[in-house]
Formats: structure tokens, C-alpha cells, sequence
């Protein structure tokens, strides 16, 4: 999946609404910066969505664990709650638990 700086808002809906995510999944997050509008009154043009810089981070708490989802964030040593009706999140690499029998 490739996660690009700019989006068209209208008809956008995100790809991470897509995904289910597990604990332990390993994630690329980006936020809305803001959003820039045309500078003229045209209708034709749509506004843009202007993303942060990427986080990456481990995620700790699902929907599942009737909780927000959660990732702890590598950059900032902090736990970020994910939205991802609005937010920009990428699958790197699901997790891998082996279960012991």
C-alpha cells in the first residue's frame, strides 16, 4: 500500500479504515497537518489534506479490547490513540505471536 503526502478530500475515505489491525502489528501513522482550500471561489477544485510526518510504532490496545486503538510511538516514547476513519495508517509488518501449545 503507498501512503501519499497529499490526498484529495473529497470522496476520500482512508485505506486504514480498511485494515484490521492486531496487537503487536508494527505501523506507519500520519495525521492530518490541515487543509488547504483553493484560493479563488471555484467549485472545481477540491480541497487537499496536508499529512504530518510519519510515526511508526507498535500497536498495544485494539477495538477488540473494548478500547480505542492504540499504538505506542517509537519517535515520541508516547501512546498515540489511532482514529483511522482520519488518520493515515499503513501496515508495515503484522505480528508474528506463536502460540504454545
Amino acid at each position: 500500500m503507498t501512503t501519499k503526502t497529499r490526498h484529495q478530500l473529497q470522496n476520500w475515505t482512508s485505506p486504514s479504515s480498511e485494515i484490521k489491525l492486531e496487537l503487536g502489528d508494527l505501523v506507519r501513522v500520519r495525521y492530518i497537518e490541515s487543509i488547504e482550500y483553493p484560493q479563488d471561489d471555484s467549485t472545481l477544485e477540491r480541497p487537499e489534506i496536508i499529512w504530518t510526518e510519519a510515526y511508526h510504532g507498535v500497536i498495544i490496545a485494539t477495538s477488540d479490547m473494548d478500547t480505542p486503538l492504540q499504538m505506542f510511538c517509537s519517535e515520541r516514547g508516547q501512546v498515540h490513540v489511532l482514529s483511522p476513519s482520519k488518520d493515515s495508517i499503513e501496515l508495515i509488518s503484522p505480528a508474528n505471536f506463536v502460540k504454545d501449545d
